[in-house]
């Protein structure tokens, strides 16, 4: 990940950032629901 990530950081490496996370996120979370069946 670039370290550009400050105050000087741009709308779109933000947006790039987060949608990043969000997919780290999603995958995680379906690895662990999957693993417990207990929804």
């Amino acid at each position: 990940m670039r370290r550009s990530l400050g105050n000087s950081a741009s709308f779109a490496e933000w947006i790039e950032y987060i949608r990043y996370l969000h997919y780290i996120i999603r995958v995680q979370f379906i690895h662990f629901f999957s693993k417990n069946k207990k929804i």
